[in-house]
């Protein structure tokens, strides 16, 4: 049997194809031993690009479809999506039937308390906590006096901070974050009996999302002045992470397996497309007669230089999350609202963090007003309009791709949107405003000017990882049967992903085969770019 320990670390926000040219540069000395020692390449990511819903396939191992979660909340609830939300096995739960033991230091949705093999720490902040205030997970609950003894806390960087005239504090505290991160896994490597341990530095993310316009003269954000003084921050920033990486092999032995992997990158924004708006448009969506005016009067529907203007004041000069709610909330009262909706006469809305689109069915929502029968026309319908939807400065179609909730698979679409819309060039970002708090239907989103890409990070090094192998193709839900695989523990036959084979020995392959607990079934490739678009009449 194949026993060892092993080591994940996710570098939340790194590309392969940004950071291997800083490596053949001799920049980042620590990751250029674990390539050349190891395996690497890209990952692709799952849709949609939001961490809640890739690490909910990093634990379970399934894609969206076979583990039913498809935004950053759930059930209408305003709290982030927890491991608690999936309703299917977890690796956590593998590994406590097999006895053994975890740590996942501030690793997303992984703040739950029912494992007995586990340790998790994590920083909460304020929209995550019970309290709503920032906090300090820990549990098993006893673990938290040692680790303030012996750490002193665990004080990461977690604020959604605005603020674009307080960058180098931010760029401060993100520095000092990966400090604490850092000395956190030191120490439970040290002082804690483990099989498997995952820790998330999130800092990069974090840090190109609020800097990446510096870097590129096109970004609508860009700002000269601001380039000159940030344009090599994420760069060293790099240097910093891979100096604390060197730190972490040093504490590891050779028969420790290490992964590293980043579910996606960061890319520019260009702009932003409003799906209500277009349901609105384009009749799927209707206001009720009394909010007309106040329909008329709403800054979302300007798109002059002035209302953006004012739409940026509104959301980037703040100082926090607290004056963000409470300036938000006070703005919210001027505009379109889900109480505005005429819901007897709409067909079709959209809602959660990438511009799903939901059909307003009669046999699923109280005033619904489209039945069984129309449902597949609808769809097809507005398929065939999004596809041939063009930028008016360009004349250019952006949408590559409508995928229809039965084209997931699965047995936990219930809760998945009708349709999904797969932008061409991921610049162009489909969002809704309408949420299940009184938030307004239509927003100017000017915060940040960067998304997520498709393609992130994945390597690995240790004595049962191939040599210089190269990693095609793997999807984060190949983490599961992988580590797996490599435990020795067979892998549930209703998992999704494959073993990353590519990257480990054919001595360690010809000792051990993939065993499943039931008859073995084909892996799911739902990736960006490889689903079949909608057709008209289909």
């Amino acid at each position: 049997m194949i026993e060892n320990k092993i080591v994940v670390l996710d570098f939340t926000g790194a590309s392969f194809d940004f950071l291997y040219p800083l490596i053949k540069k001799g920049e980042l000395v620590n990751l250029e031993k674990i390539l050349t020692k190891g395996a690497g390449g890209s990952i692709k990511a799952g849709f949609p690009l939001l961490h809640s819903v890739s690490f909910a396939s990093f634990f379970t191992g399934k894609a969206s479809g076979s583990h039913g979660i498809y935004d950053s909340t759930r059930g209408g609830k305003a709290a982030p999506v927890t491991l608690d939300d999936i309703d299917t096995d977890t690796l956590l739960d593998i590994l406590e039937r097999n006895d053994k033991k975890s740590v996942f230091i501030n690793v997303p949705i992984s703040n739950v308390t029912k494992y007995n093999h586990a340790t998790i720490i994590k920083r909460l902040p304020p929209s995550c906590s019970k309290s709503g205030k920032e906090e300090f997970f820990v549990s098993p609950d006893c673990m938290k006096a040692e680790l303030k003894k012996g750490l002193g806390g665990y004080a990461v960087y977690v604020e959604k901070d605005f603020d674009s005239r307080r960058l180098q504090r931010i760029v401060s505290a993100l520095y000092d974050s990966i400090e604490v991160q850092t000395d956190a896994v030191l120490y439970m490597l040290k002082h804690k009996e483990y099989d498997l341990l995952v820790a998330s530095y999130n800092e990069i993310d974090k840090l190109e999302h609020l800097l990446l316009s510096f870097s590129d003269t096109s970004h609508p954000e860009y700002n000269e002045e601001r380039a000159k003084k940030f344009k090599n921050t994420v760069h060293e920033f790099y240097k910093k992470l891979d100096e604390k990486l060197g730190h972490i092999l040093k504490a590891i032995d050779k028969n420790t397996t290490l992964m590293i992997f980043s579910d996606f990158g960061v890319a520019p924004i260009r702009k932003f497309v409003d799906i209500n708006v277009w349901l609105r448009e384009n009749g799927y969506l209707k206001i009720k007669d009394s909010s007309l005016d106040k329909v008329n009067k709403s800054l979302f529907f300007d798109t002059s230089s002035k209302t953006k203007e004012l739409a940026k004041f509104h959301l980037n000069h703040l100082k926090g999350e607290s004056e963000l709610k409470r300036r938000y909330d006070a703005l919210c009262r001027l505009f379109v609202t889900k109480d505005d909706i005429d819901w007897s006469r709409t067909k079709a809305f959209s809602a959660g963090s990438y511009g799903q689109i939901f059909i307003n069915l009669t046999d699923k929502y109280p005033h619904g007003a489209v039945s069984g029968n129309d449902y597949d026309g609808i769809l097809n319908e507005m398929a065939k309009k999004l596809m041939n939807l063009k930028d008016p400065e360009t004349d250019r179609k952006f949408i590559n791709e409508v995928i229809k909730k039965r084209n997931l698979g699965g047995d936990m679409t219930k809760n998945a949107s009708d349709l999904f819309i797969i932008p061409d060039n991921l610049s162009y970002y489909p969002f809704a405003s309408l949420h299940e708090e009184n938030i307004s239907l239509y927003q100017c989103a000017f915060t940040t000017f960067t998304s997520h890409k498709t393609n992130g990070l994945v390597m690995a090094s240790g004595a049962q990882i191939k040599r210089g192998s190269t990693i095609n193709y793997a999807q984060i839900m190949d983490f599961v049967p992988t580590i797996l695989y490599l435990f020795g523990i067979d892998i549930p036959s209703d998992i999704d992903g494959k073993v990353i084979k590519e990257a480990i020995k054919e001595s360690c392959l010809k000792k051990k085969k993939v065993l499943h607990t039931l008859k073995t079934k084909e892996p799911k490739t739902l990736v960006w770019g490889q689903l079949n678009p909608i057709n008209a009449g289909t």
